[in-house]
């Protein structure tokens, strides 16, 4: 389907791939982030959800100068309350061992 402009599916399969992984680190780092965890050993080592899900979406950045749009990930979260913590999270590279930029 060359011209009709659909993306090459290839790349679909590396960006899904990529949020499924982040996503899944995320919710691990956010639920770590908790003080008050029970160590009791006969619960489920599954972290809770705190994720709802993640969209590519584009959007021109807010500062600098910009030409176009760029393409963004946006986190959904279970909880808004969570919105600080997962952005301290974010900012100081406990994802996949690089810092991302927040807004």
């Amino acid at each position: 389907m060359r011209g009709c402009g659909l993306p090459n599916s290839n790349w679909i399969v590396v960006v899904n791939t990529f949020i499924i992984r982040f996503g899944r680190k995320l919710n691990q780092a956010i639920h770590l982030t908790f003080k008050d965890r029970n160590s009791d050993q006969n619960k489920p080592k599954k972290a809770p959800q705190h994720i709802a899900f993640i969209v590519v979406c584009k959007g021109i950045p807010f500062y600098g100068y910009s030409v176009g749009y760029d393409t963004f990930l946006k986190v959904y979260l279970t909880q808004p309350s969570l919105k600080k913590r997962t952005a301290d999270l974010l900012r100081h590279g406990a994802i996949l061992s690089e810092q991302y930029d927040v807004s």
